[in-house]
């Protein structure tokens, strides 16, 4: 199962990265699957689609600072939904590690971690909008329009052969040269696809206990618990252990589940600056945990051996900020919390400011540990911390 996971992976991002516009997260389909709708890019609950400058035109004439640099808020972008808007949590120009182009329009999908693929399309672009400051009228890129007899009709591509922007797009499939019959034929073709039409979701399989493992499982498919066949164990308790850290949970025949790898920890990419300051005035030390470990979306439990009075867990939000994961000590002397992960988790020896709380956590201040490890990051490394990119990190395709 996970070789033809794995191969059709590789077909679904050939297919998408040909493509102007891209989708970040693009999760894996099934083209062969009856029950998925191939003709439609498959996007992951959470993901993002992104254009860039040169797919909204924006790249020779555009809004400017007074010193000529691009205004992101003076280049008006509206997409118009025919379906889907519900599913869109924001949309926006963000400002990206991108060094080449920076600025980018992204269009940001709900999280949802039922939602799968299937034969629906969920989120329909049916044009896009850009205005630009100082420069007369507006420029529509049309994605969808109505043929003489009232059917619905799309720009598509085959093979990628669509490749390089949104103009090309008006230009190849001006509502006038819409064809159905030449459309209809190019959908049996492999590799055609809608160009914005979205199937929002993700691929479905089995985790058969004692078959599957946590490390063989595909991230971001939806798993179903299974038992291995009559009589064999309905359950298991699996575990995960990093830099000491060890995370644990149990799998139960019958609930749904999705894997996801615990990013790494970077002192000089990961926290905000003032988390990055507040490091270096309090001489706490920073150790990067879990990182790179497979866990499923559940709480599990983290314990972590040998720490002294006031070390504490945090997690990594999106934003740089904090998550108290409300570590304590058990009656055993053990450092323990229970948490959903869904972001890097670092181990520290004195506390930090948190903007989000476990409830149940507590604060407090102790002396340096003195693990010795490579992972851990001292003062004398704080001081080197470069300042942060401003703007979301945009997660593509692991």
């Amino acid at each position: 199962m996970k070789k033809v996971l794995a191969l059709v992976l590789a077909v679904i991002m050939v297919c998408t990265m040909a493509m102007a516009v891209t989708v970040g997260g693009t999760t894996i389909a099934t083209p062969d699957d009856a029950n998925i709708n191939a003709s439609y890019r498959p996007i992951t609950p959470g993901q993002s689609i992104i254009f860039d400058r040169e797919d909204l035109g924006l790249t020779t004439t555009f809004g400017q600072n007074k010193d000529g640099t691009f205004a992101p808020e003076k280049n008006k972008v509206e997409v118009t939904f025919a379906k889907g808007a519900d599913l869109i949590a924001s949309q926006g120009w963000v400002k990206t590690t991108d060094a080449t182009d920076p600025y980018k329009y992204i269009v940001t999908t709900k999280a949802n971690e039922t939602a799968v693929l299937d034969d629906t399309a969920d989120i329909i672009i049916s044009k896009v909008a850009v205005t630009k400051y100082g420069i007369a009228g507006t420029t529509t890129y049309y994605l969808m329009d109505e043929d003489a007899n009232g059917n619905n009709v799309y720009a598509y591509t085959v093979n990628g052969s669509l490749t390089d922007k949104l103009s090309e797009v008006t230009k190849y499939e001006n509502p006038a040269k819409y064809d159905m019959a030449l459309i209809s034929s190019k959908l049996s073709e492999t590799g055609c696809t809608f160009y914005m039409v979205f199937n929002y979701g993700r691929v479905t399989a089995d985790f058969t206990i004692g078959t599957t493992t946590p490390e063989t499982a595909i991230a971001d498919v939806l798993y179903t618990v299974k038992k291995a066949g009559v009589g064999t164990v309905a359950s298991k308790n699996y575990s995960v252990t990093d830099n000491a850290v060890k995370a644990a949970y149990s799998l139960k025949a019958g609930e749904k589940v999705i894997f996801s790898t615990v990013p790494n920890f970077n002192l000089t990419t990961s926290l905000t600056k003032s988390l990055q300051s507040e490091i270096i005035t309090n001489d706490v030390t920073v150790t990067g945990v879990l990182g790179g470990a497979v866990v499923p979306n559940k709480a599990v439990k983290i314990t972590v051996n040998n720490q002294k009075e006031g070390a504490a867990l945090y997690m990594v939000n999106a934003d740089g900020t904090l998550t108290n994961l409300g570590a304590k000590f058990d009656d055993n002397g053990v450092l323990t919390a229970t948490a959903k992960v869904t972001g890097a988790v670092i181990l520290t020896d004195k506390a930090l400011t948190a903007t989000n709380v476990i409830p149940g956590s507590s604060t407090g201040t102790t002396t340096n540990p003195g693990t010795g490890a490579n992972d851990v990051v001292g003062v004398a490394a704080a001081l080197a911390v470069v300042a942060l990119v401003s703007g979301a990190a945009i997660s593509l395709k692991k």
